[in-house]
């Protein structure tokens, strides 16, 4: 047995599946082979009325070549929630190992609706965990984040910093909390297993242009912010405090590509899989600091725009500098970031440029991308059943029995379709050899 046909028989559980690191995870998930079900809320993730699920699910199954199951679930609401659970079991058997994203995690809107922060983060983990454990799986990858570590004593920060102390906003508490209720988890159930990854600042979108972040509103975060600046639906950014202790005055982070994050998330599922109990918590991060000033300037070299901005008063919560020791995750992990600040800038302006809208986008009969019933076409008859065909038909070894060129043209179109979609220079172009190749129109998706 082939290793991706080993994963297959592998089911990973992503909650939060909708958003920005969750569909960029449901992604790598498939790619990589796994059996994948997404849970979502939907209140951070935008869908069509006359579509069953998420754009942001539907582009990452375009681009995999391959299908989810998602469900419509609030992990606040229990009881719903356990009728999900007794139907995912019913279909899949079990739940391997669950990736938990689903969470609020705006730090200056944390400040102003504690309470909301406290309940869905805390009571809707609290919730899942039990019910993960009633239905066999004590498998979990948790999605932390560096606020844990309030304000640093120490730059670069380590694990070994402690945590739970000088926390700055309630959003860092949550993910504290939760934390210690893992560990909590942990010591007395032997057999649970829990990775606990701490972000350090994700940004970045697939390098497709197809996938990355559509926040509700007025983006809480820097670079979501300054990419739409750039592409002229908001004048100008807001630099929240120019007098911390750093070289400009404008805060400092650590910027993470959401593909290498993701590749951390792979690892740790990898290493969790090995029959890893206990809680350990990982960085993830360059552990390069740039400040918001920085950022701005590699913005302006990524998208060719002026980024106009004025300096106001510091936002609550917020802390100076904040970057990362990731040596931890490199030596027992086997995961080091790779890309640059350049890079994530250059994909995010793919993104934003191409999806002015973010994933609410106009419908045009005549596109691929565009056109509810061409996707819906496009995932029943050929994602579902030309390739799970095919994939049956390999796994009863019956390909002689059949005729080896159809099966051959079968998987060549799949290939070719997935070519056209991901090719960055080619999306959009209705005149290119590839699209005409593979019969899929496509009108100006690239503006």
């Amino acid at each position: 047995m082939s290793s991706d046909e080993s994963k297959r028989g592998i089911t990973i559980l992503v909650t939060g599946a909708g958003g920005y690191i969750g569909s960029h995870a449901c992604l790598a998930l498939l790619e990589a082979g796994y059996n994948v079900i997404a849970l979502d809320n939907m209140v951070n993730c935008w869908k069509d009325d006359r579509l069953p699920e998420p754009e942001s699910l539907i582009r990452v199954q375009i681009l995999a070549g391959r299908q989810l199951k998602f469900y419509h679930g609030e992990l606040l609401c229990k009881p719903s929630l356990e009728k999900i659970f007794e139907d995912i079991i019913q279909e899949h058997k079990k739940i391997d190992v669950c990736m938990h994203f689903a969470a609020l995690k705006a730090v200056g809107e944390s400040c102003a609706k504690p309470l909301e922060y406290y309940k869905n983060n805390i009571t809707g983990t609290m919730n899942l965990i039990e019910l993960l454990e009633k239905f066999g799986c004590k498998s979990l990858v948790y999605s932390s984040s560096a606020t844990v570590y309030g304000d640093p004593s120490n730059l670069p920060i380590s694990e070994s910093e402690l945590t739970g102390v000088g926390l700055t906003n309630p959003y860092g508490k949550t993910k504290y909390m939760t934390e210690e209720i893992l560990k909590d988890l942990c010591n007395a159930v032997q057999d649970w297993g829990v990775i606990s990854l701490r972000y350090f600042n994700p940004v970045g979108a697939h390098v497709s242009g197809l996938i990355g972040e559509d926040p509700n509103g007025i983006p809480n975060n820097l670079v979501p912010f300054v990419a739409q600046v750039a592409a002229g639906k908001l004048p100008k950014l807001k630099v929240f405090g120019g007098d911390y202790p750093t070289k400009d005055g404008t805060g400092v982070r650590d910027y993470i590509h959401i593909t290498d994050l993701i590749t951390g998330h792979i690892k740790a599922l990898e290493f969790i899989l090995k029959d890893f109990k206990g809680f350990k918590a990982y960085n993830l991060g360059t552990g390069k600091g740039f400040s918001v000033l920085d950022v701005i300037r590699a913005f302006r070299e990524a998208s060719g725009k002026d980024i106009p901005y004025e300096i106001v008063d510091r936002r609550p919560g917020d802390i100076a500098a904040s970057y990362c020791d990731a040596s931890l995750a490199d030596r027992e992990l086997g995961w080091v970031a790779s890309r640059d600040i350049h890079d994530m800038c250059q994909d995010v302006w793919r993104w934003q440029s191409r999806n002015i809208n973010g994933f609410k986008k106009e419908i045009n009969p005549n596109c691929i991308l565009h056109s509810p019933k061409k996707l819906e076409l496009l995932l029943s008859s050929l994602t579902k059943t030309e390739l799970r065909k095919l994939d049956r038909q390999h796994h009863l070894e019956i390909l002689d029995a059949i005729d080896q060129q159809k099966v051959q043209e079968g998987f060549d179109k799949l290939r070719r379709l997935q070519e056209v979609v991901k090719a960055s220079g080619q999306l959009g172009a209705a005149d290119s050899p590839a699209a005409q190749d593979v019969g899929l129109p496509f009108c100006g998706c690239e503006r």
